[in-house]
């Protein structure tokens, strides 16, 4: 029977990013014989302080790991995971490694922008299969046999009643990082509610900068009663209540692409977010495509100002039923039978 090691160091309480959600939902629809490592027990600040202790625990558990397996798979292309997943290729603990490799890393984020160099340098040199987001990064890895994950959801979990109340304008999920585009989120908002004071936000996320980090831009916007925006923190499976209980999901990030937004389609939210080479790869039907942050705003204003009419209906209808080809079970035995591991 085929052993399968996910390397999964890299993940954080208190958060849930894309590669996490990938490697849990690898997990969930796989073989028999699957052990996670992940270090979710090591957690303190400051973080680069943890950032490099996880990093040196990982090599050294590495260094005497005594068990192999028929395939190694890196949920990231952080240290903890890749440095690992090389030295266990290095010592014959493993006959494949396959590497996890999602974001370019922004130029902004000078830590994880020069790691990342070793790391893409060792997964271009020794891993044997990388699994990207989709197709818009295989030029990246020319040489190498890549597998576009491009992700999925549950859809168990979207079933929602049409008759279901709609309390929040406005929903949005994700870490609270500058790639998110969590400045622009705040600017944006603060554009809404100058023209509709009463409109609400559901906002769900925390992680690396932080609630209090958000509380700040309210302030510098001076955001009345934070401007109707409710902060709930980080959400496990209770976050697809808020969505059924929300009218539009925003997506302000301009580089990347992530599995909320397509959540929330999944329970009737259309989406709104700016056009970009990832968008127009990914083409998401239900879809406002906006320019920057004025025509952002005018969108989610046009979208509750028709929320009654047939237009708001069609674009939820198209958003449902764009959401519904993101099943996560179909999508990971697709994965599973490209890495050539029967289920």
């Amino acid at each position: 029977m085929k052993s399968i090691l996910i390397i999964a160091n890299a993940r954080r309480s208190g958060g849930l990013s894309g590669s996490d959600n990938i490697y849990l939902n690898l997990a969930k629809h796989s073989p028999p014989q699957v052990l996670i490592w992940d270090m979710m027990n090591i957690e303190f600040s400051p973080f680069a302080v943890c950032y490099i202790y996880r990093v040196l625990v990982s090599i050294w558990y590495a260094l005497k790991w005594k068990q192999s397996h028929n395939m190694v798979y890196s949920a990231s292309d952080f240290w903890m995971d890749s440095i690992p997943a090389v030295i266990l290729k290095w010592r014959g603990k493993t006959k494949k490694w396959v590497a996890g490799y999602y974001l370019f890393a922004p130029r902004e984020n000078k830590m994880y922008y020069y790691s990342q160099k070793l790391s893409y340098w060792l997964i271009k040199k020794y891993a044997d299969i990388v699994c990207i987001t989709n197709d818009t990064m295989k030029h990246a890895f020319k040489d190498k046999r890549t597998i576009s994950v491009n992700g999925g959801i549950d859809l168990s979990l979207c079933v929602t009643k049409k008759d279901r109340l709609r309390i929040y304008d406005a929903v949005f999920c994700g870490r609270i990082h500058p790639t998110k585009g969590i400045d622009d989120l705040i600017d944006i908002w603060a554009k809404v509610i100058d023209k509709k004071p009463e409109a609400t936000m559901a906002l769900i996320g925390d992680g690396d900068l932080g609630t209090d980090y958000i509380r700040g831009l309210m302030y510098k916007h001076k955001m009345v009663n934070q401007g109707g925006i409710t902060l709930f923190g980080f959400q496990d499976d209770d976050r697809y209540e808020i969505y059924k209980s929300s009218k539009v999901v925003l997506y302000p990030a301009k580089t990347h692409f992530s599995m909320a937004p397509i959540e929330a389609m999944a329970c009737g939210c259309p989406m709104i977010t700016y056009i970009s080479k990832t968008m127009n790869h990914m083409k998401p039907a239900g879809t406002m495509f906006a320019a920057d942050n004025d025509s952002f705003a005018k969108h989610i204003l046009n979208l509750l100002r028709l929320e009654k009419e047939f237009y708001y209906y069609d674009k939820q209808q198209q958003a449902i039923a764009y959401a519904n080809t993101w099943d996560w079970e179909k999508n990971a035995k697709r994965i599973w039978d490209e890495l050539q591991v029967k289920i």
